[in-house]
């Protein structure tokens, strides 16, 4: 676990519930031999839930003999919301959308929606509504225009409320960065976030990618590699640390951490984009053929026939391809476009040979 992990130490605990009381107990591992640092048992009616986390927090960072004074305290424990059905459901949510699927992110904005029902004023839901919508949006499932003024709105009351949040700028940089074109101030944002969270996974990740898009490539792979050495069970973050290192023109890495992510989900239909793309940029056309196809297969998303068809028109002689496109391909791009909405609202019409 640590190797995977690689993490020092490791924290395991156990709930147990009964009625409204709840039993935690906690174990701070030493990872290389097993040592056990610190344990402890709480015994809480349940709507001491907060309070448990507090003390565990504050606790840990004692064993650890970390000096933490004044506002850094007040970081650790730092939290919005009391209610414990409300930070649950939105647990729930982070969690399904992690997975970077579009039933995931379906169910993601149902919970956070339920979040905020409870607890409206809660800033880290309406961060997790922009980033899905912001999600939907780059990934061409539900392109249009309502979509992008629920993420505005989203973004804006995120930040209104919490403007101290990391998760409330980095929501805003994916919606500079993928539906403004406002590379700037994405960066800003980007930067922003990680000043208030160097820790913060998914914004190494998207970082990552904005830092390929815009020729940092040296820095997009050590950010993408931060990514997943802070979090490497993040197929969301995960994925994003592969494209950013596809992007870089390291095929090799991307190729690794797609088939990372493919071992945390199988049937996750962009790490089989990012795993055929990867091999195609390694000069595997056929097993790139294979996973792209795969991937439509699992989740018939835009930018999988996108990659499909590009791989097809660079691979193949014209006359083999446009045999393809008419035959069968052809079905492929008139989903893709029934999918695909542009920024004017127009679908773009299919070539004709």
């Amino acid at each position: 676990m640590d190797k995977t992990l690689g993490v020092q130490t490791i924290l395991e605990g156990s709930v147990k519930k009964s009625r409204d009381r709840v039993r935690i107990t906690v174990k701070l591992i030493n990872a290389e031999d097993g040592y056990q640092i610190w344990s402890e048992r709480f015994d809480r009616e349940l709507d001491d839930i907060f309070a448990i986390e507090d003390e565990i927090t504050l606790a840990v960072v004692e064993s650890l003999k970390l000096k933490v004074f004044g506002e850094k305290r007040e970081a650790i424990i730092k939290r919005y919301t009391n209610n414990a059905e409300a930070y649950q459901l939105y647990l729930m949510g982070r969690f399904q959308f992690n997975k970077f699927s579009e039933e995931g992110c379906i169910k993601a904005i149902d919970y956070f929606e339920q979040t905020l029902a409870i607890e409206e004023d809660y800033a880290p839901a309406y961060a997790g509504v922009a980033e899905v919508c912001g999600m939907q949006w780059y990934v061409g499932t539900y392109a249009n225009p309502e979509l992008i003024e629920r993420e505005r709105e989203a973004v804006a009351r995120g930040i209104e409320l919490a403007p101290g949040l990391a998760e409330s700028y980095r929501s805003r940089a994916l919606l500079r960065c993928y539906v403004d074109w406002d590379f700037v101030g994405a960066g800003e944002d980007y930067r922003k976030t990680l000043e208030l969270n160097p820790n913060d996974a998914l914004a190494h990740a998207w970082h990552a990618l904005w830092l390929a898009a815009m020729g940092h490539k040296e820095k997009a792979v050590r950010s993408a590699t931060r990514a997943r050495e802070l979090d490497p069970l993040s197929v969301n973050g995960s994925l994003m640390s592969g494209w950013a290192m596809w992007f870089s023109g390291q095929y090799d890495g991307a190729l690794d951490t797609a088939l990372a992510c493919l071992e945390l989900d199988p049937l996750c239909s962009d790490a089989l984009r990012l795993q055929g793309n990867a091999l195609w940029g390694l000069d595997d056309v056929q097993g790139a053929k294979l996973a792209l196809e795969r991937s439509i297969a699992v989740e018939p998303r835009p930018l999988a026939y996108t990659s499909l068809c590009a791989l097809l028109s660079m691979t193949l002689s014209l006359t083999i391809f446009f045999g393809i496109w008419n035959s069968l391909y052809r079905g492929f791009a008139t989903q893709a476009r029934k999918a695909w909405v542009t920024k004017k609202g127009k679908t773009p019409s299919l070539p004709k040979f």
